[in-house]
C-alpha cells in the first residue's frame, strides 16, 4: 500500500526551505535602481511562493496531525515555520525595498537634473566668454574689413553716376539712343546685390552696410532669416 499523501508534503508541496541564499536574494548587491528592482522582484517572488507552500500546508496539516509519525509531524511543522518566515521575511522587504528604489530614482533623477544645470553652466560660460571677448572683435572686424569697404564702393559708385550724368547733359560723352551703354562708361553693380540672388518678385538685398544685419542661427540666408543686430558700438 502506497504511503499517505500526507507523507509527501514536502515534496508535493515544494516548500521553499528559508535558507542563507533566500535570504540575500532579497537584498540588493549595489544600490543601482537596477539592483534594487532585482532584489524587490526576487522578495516579492519568494513572498508570492511562500505564501503558496504555506496554503498548501495548511491544507494537508489536519491529515499530518491526525495519521502522521511523530517525524512527518515534525517535518510537517517545521517546513510550515519555514514557509511562514520567509512569507514574514518577504514581507518585511517589500517595502523597504519599494521605499529603496523610489530614493534610488529620484537619486538618479536628481543626477540628471544636475548634469542638465552643469551643462547649461558650462555652455552659458563659454558663450558668456564668446559674447564678451570674442564676438566684439568679429563684429568689429566685420565692421572694418566688410562693412567700410562696401560703404566706401557704394559712396564711389553714387560718386560715377553723378559724374557721368554730369557728362552726358555737357555733351562730353554721348552714344546713339537705344544703343547699349559702352563698356568703358558702365557703372559697376553694388557688391552685395550683384553677389546675392535676386529672390522672387525681383527684389535684391539691400548693401549689407545698410542693414548692419547678420546671419540668423538657421543658416538660411536672407530673406528667409531673421537678422539679428550687429553688435553696438562694434564700428566705433
Amino acid at each position: 500500500m502506497g504511503r499517505p499523501a500526507w507523507c509527501c508534503i514536502l515534496t508535493a508541496c515544494g516548500v521553499v526551505q528559508m535558507n542563507l541564499k533566500t535570504l540575500l536574494g532579497m537584498r540588493p548587491k549595489t544600490e543601482s535602481v537596477a539592483d534594487i528592482e532585482a532584489a524587490l522582484a526576487a522578495a516579492r517572488g519568494a513572498g508570492e511562493a511562500a505564501a503558496r507552500a504555506e496554503a498548501e500546508l495548511l491544507a494537508k496539516r489536519g491529515g499530518v496531525l491526525l495519521s502522521g509519525t511523530p517525524e512527518e509531524v515534525t517535518r510537517a511543522e517545521e517546513a510550515l515555520a519555514r514557509a511562514r518566515t520567509e512569507a514574514e521575511h518577504a514581507a518585511t522587504m517589500v517595502p523597504i525595498l519599494e521605499a529603496k528604489l523610489a530614493d534610488a530614482m529620484r537619486g538618479v533623477q536628481l543626477n540628471a537634473l544636475r548634469a542638465k544645470l552643469a551643462e547649461a553652466g558650462a555652455k552659458a560660460d563659454a558663450a558668456r566668454v564668446a559674447l564678451g571677448e570674442q564676438y566684439p572683435k568679429l563684429a568689429a572686424a566685420l565692421v572694418h574689413k566688410v562693412l567700410i569697404p562696401e560703404r566706401e564702393a557704394l559712396a564711389a559708385i553714387e560718386d560715377a553716376r553723378v559724374a557721368l550724368d554730369a557728362a552726358l547733359r555737357a555733351g562730353l560723352i554721348q552714344w546713339d539712343d537705344g544703343a547699349p551703354v559702352p563698356a568703358e562708361w558702365v557703372l559697376p553693380p553694388a557688391p552685395l546685390a550683384e553677389l546675392a540672388p535676386m529672390v522672387p518678385g525681383g527684389v535684391r538685398r539691400p548693401a549689407l552696410g545698410v542693414e548692419v544685419r547678420l546671419p540668423a542661427l538657421t543658416g538660411q540666408g536672407w530673406p528667409a532669416d531673421p537678422a539679428t543686430p550687429i553688435w553696438p558700438g562694434a564700428g566705433a
